[in-house]
């Protein structure tokens, strides 16, 4: 909100106290022009006159601060009367969620069950999932009417945004009784989605471990990584041994590999060679072409990457050695790349080395890419190091891929590169078209690592390579 609107904005609420008993005394000295300021002098006359803080929003310019404080003069207006004030929310046109919500946030404070009926009658739909959500998230805090709401919720329709709802109100219901929220959850684990046993799960863990830790073994077996990650998790950001110590119970659990990615997440950025032993003889495949790899996959493989990527900060060297130890070439990928771009920044002469000491092959190619793509000076690049790529077309890839990075810091460079190393035309294209819209885009910010242009996306295989 500009500061002049806002100064205009309290010359009106001063003039508006003035005239109205009890808001005399607002203090003059927060009158200092702030954004927060204006919404709670706004809020001060919405308790004694609801209709004349509605006029004052009206005149704010169109913005977050202007919805911010009409969401404060629903929730005062509801406190003063209800029912003209769910009237008012509900007349906007186009219409206006945040009201909508603000309104059935108080509505619920009383009554969550009856709020909850009343929002499912609101219409447009946006209104109305914003007000389900306002009384889901307030009926949370109702000892005596959570698990009533909670089974109001299972009877909404999915296109209502269910399983946002149910959340919700487990978050808030938590805060007050993880025991009681896991109970219901775990006795209602049949009715209730995958993704919200596993969203909870972890958040109870993280919230209670101990006491969430008693219902791992009534978690269905696909949700039971995610509860056993986020006691896990909670205890490793305290105790790392303890965290490991707790994982051994279960490491002849199909739930142990994605427990033990999320804990070594968590760890590798302090202890990285712990969190390697953790993922030591992890299954890191990939999965086959058109396939969406597997949740548990992509924890197992973020955390390998993270772990490299730590580790290489410290000690390089033994990170590489680990990464170039885990099983499969496809597994090594991500892992090798992130050594490579990490050494690169920090000992570009030691990572030069260690790469033209690798023999030839995928592993070297991967760390040529981290290489290149990390090098901030895209012109300093060595040939010899260049037609170290096992495969002319693997080379062309790289720099074709990383076209557009070397161009916004050395335009002239990048199509140099290009020129030199890439031949294939629809590649040289790609490239010419990268190069032109980098050179019209700010820098990347110091410290941002590219990712690997040349990997294929989830599912996808490399292509086979052409002869030098």
């Amino acid at each position: 909100m500009a500061q002049s609107s806002i100064l205009l904005l309290l010359g009106i609420v001063a003039g508006t106290a003035a005239a109205q008993p009890g808001l005399q005394q607002l203090d003059p000295a927060t009158r200092n022009g702030s954004p927060r300021t204006a919404r709670s002098e706004i809020a001060e006359i919405a308790r004694a006159d609801p209709e004349r803080a509605i006029e004052l929003v009206q005149q704010m310019p169109l913005g977050q601060e202007r919805q911010l404080t009409l969401a404060t003069v629903a929730r005062e207006y509801t406190k003063k009367d209800p029912e003209k004030a769910l009237a008012w929310a509900s007349g906007f046109r186009p219409p206006q969620p945040d009201a909508v919500g603000a309104v059935f946030e108080v509505l619920a404070l009383t009554d969550p069950l009856r709020a909850f009926d009343r929002a499912l009658a609101i219409e447009p739909a946006i209104a109305r999932v914003s007000a389900l959500q306002a009384a889901a998230q307030q009926g949370g805090s109702n000892a005596s009417q959570s698990a009533a709401l909670a089974e109001k919720v299972l009877a909404v329709d999915k296109s209502q945004a269910k399983d946002t709802m149910l959340e919700t109100l487990l978050q808030t219901w938590s805060v007050r009784s993880v025991k009681e929220a896991a109970d219901w959850l775990v006795t209602n684990s049949a009715r209730v989605s995958l993704q919200t046993l596993t969203t909870m799960g972890q958040r109870f863990g993280q919230r209670d471990p101990e006491t969430t830790a008693a219902y791992i073994e009534r978690v269905p077996s696909a949700a039971r990584g995610a509860w056993i990650g986020g006691i896990a998790q909670t205890y490793a950001r305290s105790d790392p041994q303890k965290a490991v110590s707790f994982l051994e119970q279960f490491r002849r659990d199909p739930a142990y590999q994605y427990a033990a990615a999320v804990v070594a997440r968590e760890i590798a950025p302090y202890d990285p060679a712990r969190a390697a032993r953790l993922l030591d003889g992890f299954e890191m495949s990939i999965p086959s072409p058109g396939t969406r790899p597997t949740r548990e996959q992509m924890e197992v493989q973020g955390a390998a990457m993270m772990t490299a990527q730590q580790w290489a900060r410290t000690d390089p060297s033994a990170a590489a050695a680990w990464a170039l130890s885990l099983p499969g070439d496809v597994a090594r990928t991500g892992p090798l790349f992130a050594v490579s771009q990490v050494w690169t920044n920090t000992d570009p002469r030691g990572a030069h080395d260690w790469i033209l000491n690798l023999p030839a092959g995928t592993d070297r190619d991967t760390a040529l890419r981290g290489f290149v793509g990390a090098t901030p000076d895209p012109a300093s690049l060595d040939p010899a190091l260049m037609n170290a790529f096992s495969t002319s077309e693997m080379r062309q890839r790289t720099v074709s891929g990383f076209a557009g990075l070397f161009a916004r810091t050395d335009p002239e460079a990048a199509r140099r590169l290009v020129a030199e190393y890439v031949t294939d035309p629809a590649m040289r294209e790609a490239a010419e078209r990268q190069i032109e819209f980098a050179t019209n885009r700010p820098p990347l910010p110091a410290g941002l690592m590219p990712a690997d242009p040349t990997l294929p996306s989830p599912g996808e295989r490399p292509p086979a390579a052409s002869a030098p």
